[in-house]
């Protein structure tokens, strides 16, 4: 466990293809929140920030209304004073597990997972400069290494984003 990992929650998005807030949504009787904090959880004292929720009190207001990810990470990054290890989570993705995040931390840089850019892992210092809009743009400023992913674990990479994923993924 790594005594400078910040673990960052997306959970400030619109949600217009749920047509509900999806940190609320509840997936197996807990809210996805729940879910992303729960992980968050598992690694002890690590310092949990949640992006776009200002109500919450590990929550911060994201520096403009509904920024994207790319956006809302790089303005929280800008106000890290010392190089630090972070753990972006996606609110979104309730069937992710330690073992998965683990594997991203493991890579000494940091990582993310192929043909998805959450979650990811990465090392970062004070005085980031990144001006895009997009996650591809942002993991490239960082220097992290897209990584393969392992036989059994896509599905636990899924986003729920709509009412029929939920309804799925309750029905398990």
């Amino acid at each position: 466990m790594r005594s400078d990992l910040k673990i960052l929650i997306l959970a400030g998005g619109r949600s217009e293809r749920m047509a509900a807030d999806k940190a609320l949504v509840e997936v197996h009787g807990r809210s996805m929140l729940d879910h992303a904090l729960h992980l968050a959880s598992e690694y002890g004292p690590a310092e949990t920030i949640i992006l776009g929720r200002p109500e919450h009190p590990l929550g911060i207001k994201d520096k403009e209304p509904f920024p994207g990810p790319a956006r809302a990470i790089s303005a929280y990054l800008q106000t890290i004073v010392q190089k630090c290890h972070i753990l972006v989570l996606p609110v979104d993705m309730p069937l992710l597990r330690k073992t998965h995040t683990d594997a991203l931390l493991n890579c000494p840089t940091g990582a993310y997972f192929e043909d998805q850019y959450l979650p990811f892992a990465a090392a970062v210092e004070p005085g980031l400069e990144f001006t895009g809009a997009r996650m591809k743009e942002l993991l490239s400023d960082l220097r992290i290494n897209e990584i393969a992913v392992p036989e059994g674990w896509r599905a636990h990479l899924t986003n729920v984003n709509t009412p029929s994923t939920l309804k799925a993924l309750n029905a398990i």
